[in-house]
């Protein structure tokens, strides 16, 4: 986790005082640091309680209060598609592409790093989306959580295997003590 507040203050370092709100939103699954411009959520990352206090904090974004709604909403069950604007300020273009392809994932349903590769016009891709998938900066609302591997394994998160394993069964998803989707 430590890597993860590395990379949320580098995200920030690049987006250089463009920042219109910054806050913790308490989760279920622990604390996610979120961080928002005039355009959307632009960073939304599981982050570390002990580290999470070196993170700057911006309150008063209608962003991030939509957002914690959403949320909220979503760890109960009871929103299945998220209507908070995304925009991509970092990542390469072929990052973005995979990001965007990843939106297009339905609740409830998974598809794997090799239909991704497909999805973005690199069938052979799959080790390359799998990059992509892991340096997202958008966790749930960009649901990378959903891409499994070939074989029904979860495959990794950056949040930590136990995060995604909770948010797919918040998804109606069983899962074998293997780590296999049922």
């Amino acid at each position: 986790m430590r890597r993860e507040i590395a990379a949320v203050k580098a995200t920030l370092k690049k987006m250089n005082g463009s920042l219109s709100g910054a806050e913790l939103i308490t989760t279920p699954l622990g604390p996610l640091y979120a961080a928002a411009n005039g355009r959307g959520i632009f960073l939304l990352k599981f982050v570390d309680e002990s580290a999470a206090g070196s993170l700057p904090v911006q309150k008063g974004s209608k962003l991030i209060g939509g957002l914690r709604h959403e949320l909220d909403r979503y760890f109960k069950g009871k929103l299945l598609k998220f209507a908070t604007p995304v925009k991509f300020e970092t990542g390469t273009d072929f990052q973005k592409k995979v990001w965007k392809s990843l939106g297009k994932i339905p609740f409830g349903k998974t598809f794997t790093y090799q239909q991704i590769a497909q999805t973005v016009g690199t069938p052979e891709g799959f080790r390359a989306v799998g990059m992509a998938n892991g340096a997202n900066p958008v966790a749930i609302l960009v649901p990378c959580h959903r891409v499994i591997n070939a074989s029904g394994h979860l495959g990794g998160y950056s949040g930590g295997i136990s995060r995604k394993l909770k948010l797919l069964e918040i998804e109606g998803h069983k899962v074998s003590p293997k780590g296999q989707l049922l």
